[in-house]
């Protein structure tokens, strides 16, 4: 009963030839779109996005994050979604991960702890995330807000830090995203 759709934020990128009805055939979802004008960085264009979920879609229950090129794998949002139904404590998840090459050739497998405790005690040293696996309950916004501007090429990782700081989180011990390594 859950209404599911997908929000690409296009961060003003070069590549204006984004062909979104094409992409919106192909997929079995409605996918909003959001192209920005201009590169402002990642962490204003995952803002700008968050702030729209907030304003436009107040049913949502969850939150999901993908890259550009990172691919879902093995029911990724069915796992996850069905996780955080069932563990009701937790509020904030991610996943192992695969990385492959440009050429889909697979580089390593990065295994994350599971538990809240594991998570919090390693987050110190550092991310306890893989930013394209994370999904986690609307709710925690009101409590954290949103990405820290000040924090550049770091606003994942305050972001995560901020959440372990209020809720209790968790990786699924399965790999359900393969992020691509571009150099």
């Amino acid at each position: 009963n859950d209404k599911i759709f997908a929000l690409v934020v296009d961060d003003g990128s070069n590549n204006k030839k984004i062909n979104t009805q094409g992409i919106q055939e192909k997929c079995k979802i409605p996918i909003d779109f959001l192209m920005l004008e201009e590169n402002q960085g990642i962490e204003y264009a995952l803002n700008i996005g968050l702030k729209h979920i907030l304003n436009e879609y107040k049913s949502v229950k969850y939150i999901a994050r993908l890259d550009c090129d990172d691919i879902n794998l093995q029911n990724r949002l069915k796992l996850q979604y069905n996780f955080l139904e069932k563990n009701k404590d937790i509020s904030f998840i991610g996943s192992n991960v695969r990385f492959v090459d440009t050429n889909n050739k697979h580089l390593f497998s990065l295994k994350l702890p599971a538990s809240n405790k594991e998570i919090k005690k390693k987050m110190y040293f550092n991310a306890m995330f893989i930013h394209p696996s994370i999904f986690f309950r609307k709710e925690i916004l009101k409590t954290i807000g949103l990405y820290p501007t000040n924090k550049k090429s770091a606003e994942d990782y305050a972001f995560f830090f901020n959440v372990i700081q209020h809720f209790k989180v968790a990786n699924i011990q399965k790999a359900l995203v393969e992020c691509v390594m571009n150099p």
